[in-house]
Order: C-alpha cells, then sequence, then structure tokens
C-alpha cells in the first residue's frame, strides 16, 4: 500500500512536471516492497520458487530484475541524499517539498 501510494503521489501531473526526487523516493518504496513480497511468497511456497521448474522462481526473477531496472534502491537513495544535502532546508521542509 506505501509503494501504491508513492508511485501515484510522485507521477501526479503532467510527465514534465513529476519531480526526481519524488520518482526517486517512488522508486525506493517500491523495491522495498518487492523484495518483501518475494521474500514472503517464496515463504509461503516453503522456498520452492527457488527451483527454475517453478513459476514462483520466474516471477520473483522478473520482479527483481524490474527492481534494479534504472538503479536500484541504494542509487537512488544516494542521489536523493545528495540533493537534500545541496539544500539549506531542514529536514522537515526538505520532506514537504517532496
Amino acid at each position: 500500500m506505501a509503494a501504491r501510494m508513492a508511485a501515484e503521489t510522485a507521477m501526479t501531473g503532467a510527465p514534465l512536471l513529476v519531480s526526481l526526487q519524488a520518482a526517486a523516493v517512488a522508486k525506493m518504496r517500491c523495491g522495498e516492497a518487492a523484495l518483501a513480497c518475494a521474500g514472503i511468497a517464496h515463504a509461503v511456497h516453503g522456498a520452492i520458487g527457488v527451483s527454475a521448474e517453478h513459476d514462483l522462481y520466474h516471477l520473483t526473477g522478473a520482479l527483481h530484475q524490474l527492481r534494479l531496472s534504472h538503479g536500484g534502491e541504494a542509487y537512488w537513495a544516494r542521489r536523493l541524499g545528495a540533493w537534500a544535502l545541496s539544500r539549506p532546508d531542514d529536514a522537515a521542509t526538505l520532506a514537504r517539498s517532496l
């Protein structure tokens, strides 16, 4: 739910009005959710999804591939951190500006 809300909030407005910082927050949150979902899915299936014969293997593999496309969570966290450090605002103002 948090990942969906972050993505919806980041992608509000015309394509050229989307904030890079809001998109970075959404990308990081969605990546974290993908990791959690894949882990839970494998746990529920008794880790059988780690074998290539099971559909879960292909589904979570695609999920991880999408998660890492265009930079993973660490990449976007560094970009967002560099942006935050370059601003004179306090943390609350920075959070509101996203």
